[in-house]
């Protein structure tokens, strides 16, 4: 259904500056119901919840009408540097990537009562440390919501006393045609909360006298500030006098250290948003094993170091497929490959030369060409787990198969040894050193003699218990388990 000009006008709806991806971590999505488990995306609205360690307030931002999430998250960072208190941004209905065709003062208001209900319901913040931040068209819903509730704190930057009234600025006597919206100067009197008023004195779109007037009807404990160089868009860090500065004095800014926010796993789900696209099945691959070594070919070519001389009837072929992981990220992690035989592939393959491989220093493993952006293949492992992209280093599935991997590794291992002969023991790596993703290069050489340093195992037993420790130590092979971006 068409809006009326007039809510056009107040909800102008700038293009997007954020996707489904932006922000991880901040980017939440919460249903109107707070019930993901029987609301569908249409039904959640994205909101940017910013956490302060050890916070006691929550500043609940309602930003203005050319504004979406992408537009003013610098703005929220900033409050909660200054400020050390959580930000929670409320996105109104069809801004960014929130459901609906349109917006209008109705909806604007339900969805910030729900960023309030969510706080309070969900997270279990209290309402009397809960700061409501309302600007130009945001003081609209923010008024709204404080004359239901009694909040910790209201703060109205630009204030208006109600959208007739502001027409009456432009349009005069014709203003009494239109439809009130946002009586904000009816409701300011039932506003039970302390409230903070910042009207900017050159404040040419919406007059300070409306701010003035607001000021004088609230009944609450309450301050005015209006700075004299302040207009209605002017940045409110540009100086710590227009917002900064009185919050904290008026609010006794940070406070007492708070406990820490609980946030539900399910509201960092992507899939409750309606611009989520799962990610498409991908086929296998059959793979030259000698590239998964870290080659700078792919064969059939010249990569005589790995031992194929360049001939496609020398190359051992491996299968490959994608592993999909639980991130659910369609830009950053959509398209991650855990290779499947990459560190059996490559045991296998090493274990079937006929000399040992030594470790090229001009760039054996630099990695395959073509890709060289991402580093799939390195001959150093990560120090730990959290070495691993963000939103990789703590994903089940992907530490499940990596754990996978390594058994793999440890079965193909002792499996070869236990009818290929001794394991050569690798003195260039401390397996203190190993990581639950990496292992080192087991190099064996049919027909000859073993090094002086280099004991024998004495029996299949003893081999098998020697590859078995070496899975586990990490000296199997020199890579990370591979991540390839495609």
């Amino acid at each position: 259904m068409d809006l009326d000009p007039i809510s056009r006008v107040l909800f102008p709806r700038p293009p997007p500056s954020y996707t489904v991806d932006s922000f991880p971590g901040e980017l939440i999505w919460v249903p109107r119901s707070l019930n993901p488990q029987t609301s569908s995306p249409e039904d959640c609205i994205p909101l940017c919840l910013l956490q302060c360690k050890g916070a006691q307030k929550l500043v609940v931002y309602i930003h203005s009408n050319f504004e979406d999430l992408g537009r003013c998250h610098n703005f929220c960072l900033s409050l909660r540097y200054h400020l050390k208190a959580h930000v929670l941004a409320v996105e109104y209905p069809s801004y960014g990537i929130s459901p609906g065709s349109s917006c209008d003062e109705q909806r604007a208001t339900e969805s910030a009562h729900v960023a309030v209900r969510f706080a309070h319901e969900v997270l279990r913040w209290p309402w009397d440390s809960i700061i409501l931040l309302g600007r130009s068209i945001g003081t609209g819903p923010a008024t709204a919501l404080a004359a239901m509730h009694r909040f910790g704190g209201l703060v109205l930057v630009a204030p208006f006393l109600s959208v007739k009234e502001l027409c009456r600025e432009y349009i005069g006597a014709a203003a009494g045609l239109i439809r009130e919206r946002f009586p904000n100067g009816d409701l300011i009197s039932q506003v039970k909360s302390p409230c903070l008023f910042i009207h900017g004195k050159k404040d040419t779109m919406v007059p300070v006298r409306h701010g003035i007037q607001m000021h004088s009807s609230c009944t609450a404990r309450k301050r005015f500030v209006s700075p004299v160089d302040m207009e209605h868009n002017t940045d409110l860090l540009d100086h710590e006098d227009y917002l900064v500065g009185p919050m904290r004095e008026f609010f006794d800014l940070p406070g007492v250290q708070g406990s820490e926010m609980q946030v539900p796993s399910w509201a960092f789900d992507k899939q409750l948003s309606p611009d989520f696209v799962p990610v498409a099945p991908v086929a296998g691959q059959q793979r030259a094993s000698c590239s998964l070594l870290g080659t700078s070919c792919a064969c059939p070519g010249a990569c005589r170091p790995c031992g194929c001389n360049g001939g496609p009837m020398n190359v051992k072929m491996v299968h490959v497929e994608p592993v999909r992981t639980s991130c659910q990220n369609s830009i950053q992690a959509a398209h991650i490959w855990v290779v499947e035989e990459t560190i059996t592939g490559a045991v296998e393959y090493s274990l079937d030369q006929p000399e040992p491989l030594e470790p090229d220093p001009e760039g054996l493993f630099r990695g395959v060409a073509g890709v060289d952006q991402v580093p799939w293949l390195e001959r150093s492992p990560p120090a730990d787990i959290g070495s691993l992209p963000p939103h990789l280093a703590n994903d089940p599935v992907l530490s499940h198969r990596i754990a996978q991997l390594l058994q793999r590794a440890e079965e193909v291992a002792v499996e070869a040894l236990s009818t290929e002969g001794p394991l050569r023991r690798s003195s260039t790596r401390d397996s203190a050193s190993s990581h639950a993703s990496t292992v080192t290069p087991v190099r064996s050489r049919r027909g000859s003699s073993p090094q002086p340093h280099e004991p024998l195992a004495s029996s299949e037993d003893d081999r098998a218990a020697t590859a078995s420790q070496a899975a586990k130590s990490g000296n199997i092979f020199t890579t990370r388990v591979n991540l390839v971006t495609v």
